[in-house]
């Protein structure tokens, strides 16, 4: 079984891009790889807000403190890790791998208006934990479908993820100011209109998807033991999982509570948002540019550089630097989250049986953006009510491990996949 599965093994790998040429593709509109970043794009300008904007609703609105805050934004990722591949085996489980990105948004407006409503902590951890591991099981999926996709299409993968990553900088900047001029109640409706959308985009604009006939022939249960077997059996596979997600975690602290420490300093929120906005700005360029890049390094590589960029970025950060030099740091997010997510999920997709993709992904996703993140996002809280920015200390660690088990699979020499 494990032969037969290994000839469905994706053949993207060590930056080497090959397309097809232009006139055996589709035309534009009909691109799939466009229509994929629609959908992700959706979820990205709802992400713009929630990410720096959620701390500030649950703080002015709830009355929720410090460490309430970080149980609630950083559980739904932490339980992502058991989740989230089970939600993957499931998705393998569909002849049309789109089903699943429909049916994981339209349960996600339910899963989000509940949040909205909800008013007591415990309503509010509940919901969260249910709305987010339907969007946090949707991106990847969404993500490896891109990936797929790209190959036979005429929008790259870089570009694709650029449009998703311009539609976080638009929630950034639009709602911030908004934010700024109406209040943080704004924070969860502008979310829930973004599922809405994405889940008619999944219903309505997706492509068919076709999944392998291997992965029709294996039961659930086998899929996701498969899945989790490529853990114990590929080195390279775990060790890219561990510095992705070490690295990627390394953002906890940012992620949850620079809006906070960036208040107490008096900045406005329209100036956060543009704060945010340069991150993923230097993002975008980066993405934009990802043909080009690839041809010249490899994913090892990229991991590297991005474990490199997170020591540097969340050590500087510790030091409480002026404000106009953190703006300066904020580009090195093109490294410490994009390099090193696009060095990761190319091997992680490299190294996984295109019958079990969707375990793949998503077990990549339950470390990186689930239980290290979950655990690091939680510490945050309490970091922030123990000593303030003190503690992007913490978050420079975890670049660093990250850093040293980069710097480890970088110098594997390639694993056979029999």
């Amino acid at each position: 079984m494990r032969r037969r599965l290994n000839s469905h093994l994706a053949a993207a790998g060590g930056g080497c891009y090959s397309a097809p040429p232009l006139s055996a593709r589709p035309p534009i509109a009909s691109d799939p790889t466009l229509r994929l970043a629609a959908y992700l794009a959706c979820l990205f300008a709802g992400t713009g807000v929630l990410l720096p904007f959620l701390p500030q609703w649950l703080s002015e609105t709830r009355g929720l403190s410090g460490a309430e805050i970080a149980l609630v934004i950083s559980t739904p990722a932490l339980v992502r890790i058991v989740i989230g591949p089970m939600l993957g085996a499931w998705a393998d489980g569909f002849k049309d791998r789109r089903t699943p990105l429909a049916v994981f948004a339209g349960l996600a407006v339910f899963a989000y208006a509940a949040f909205a409503l909800a008013d007591t902590f415990w309503a509010l951890f509940v919901t969260s934990i249910i709305a987010g591991s339907l969007t946090g099981a949707a991106a990847p999926l969404a993500e490896g479908a891109a990936l797929r996709a790209s190959v036979n299409g005429r929008v790259p993968y870089g570009l694709a993820r650029a449009v998703s990553s311009m539609a976080f900088i638009g929630g950034n900047l639009i709602g911030g100011a908004l934010i700024a001029r109406f209040g943080p109640d704004l924070v969860v409706g502008w979310f829930l209109a973004c599922v809405v959308a994405m889940a008619l985009t999944g219903t309505f604009a997706l492509q068919p998807d076709p999944a392998p006939a291997a992965a029709l022939d294996i039961s659930y249960w086998r899929r996701l033991a498969l899945g989790l077997d490529l853990m114990r059996r590929n080195r390279r596979f775990a060790l890219a999982i561990g510095a992705g997600a070490l690295i990627q975690s390394a953002h906890g602290f940012y992620y949850n509570c620079s809006t906070l420490l960036w208040r107490a300093d008096g900045v406005d929120a329209a100036t956060i948002g543009v704060l945010w906005g340069l991150g993923v700005g230097a993002e975008v360029a980066f993405l934009a540019s990802l043909p080009w890049i690839e041809k010249r390094f490899g994913p090892e590589a990229l991991l590297v550089a991005g474990g490199l960029a997170a020591t540097l970025r969340w050590f500087a950060m510790a030091a409480a630097p002026p404000l106009a030099l953190q703006a300066v740091l904020q580009v090195l997010h093109a490294a410490t989250f994009a390099a090193a997510y696009v060095g990761a999920i190319r091997i992680v997709q490299r190294e996984t049986p295109d019958a079990i993709a969707g375990v793949g992904q998503t077990l990549y996703s339950g470390f990186a953006s689930g239980l290290l993140m979950g655990l690091s996002g939680i510490g945050a809280g309490f970091l922030y009510d123990a000593v303030k920015g003190g503690g992007y200390l913490a978050m420079g660690v975890l670049a660093a491990a990250g850093l040293a088990l980069a710097m480890i699979l970088a110098r594997m020499p390639a694993q056979s996949k029999d």
